[in-house]
């Protein structure tokens, strides 16, 4: 049983395409959320046509599910990145060293704990 199939599964090179390949006389049994069906990542060519799906819409229809509104927000930050400005300070007053690696490089996401 694959659970979150649509990750590692997919790709021709990851760990878990050995697994299958390797049990591959297995019944092999892919569980997800989000099933994914492109030109490159097929779950259905990898564990056949889904026996169930429930949709999001019937989720919230349902009751079990909250409705969403998708806002969109792009921050300076996200869009441009950080770098602090030479000796600058944080709250404390400590100089803010100019760390440059990958954490600290490209766009990363602010989202609800």
């Amino acid at each position: 049983m694959v659970d979150e199939c649509h990750r590692g599964s997919a790709a021709e090179d990851s760990a878990w395409r050995e697994i299958l390949d390797y049990f591959s006389s297995a019944t092999q049994i892919g569980m997800t959320a989000t099933p994914k069906e492109t030109k490159y990542i097929s779950n259905i060519n990898d564990f056949g046509e889904p026996t169930y799906s429930y949709t999001l819409k019937q989720g919230i229809l349902d009751g079990f599910l909250a409705p969403y509104k998708v806002i969109k927000v792009h921050l300076d930050v996200d869009i441009e990145g950080y770098r602090p400005a030479p000796r600058e300070k944080d709250i404390t007053g400590a100089v803010i060293p100019d760390h440059r690696s990958r954490h600290c490089e490209g766009p990363f996401v602010l989202a609800p704990a």
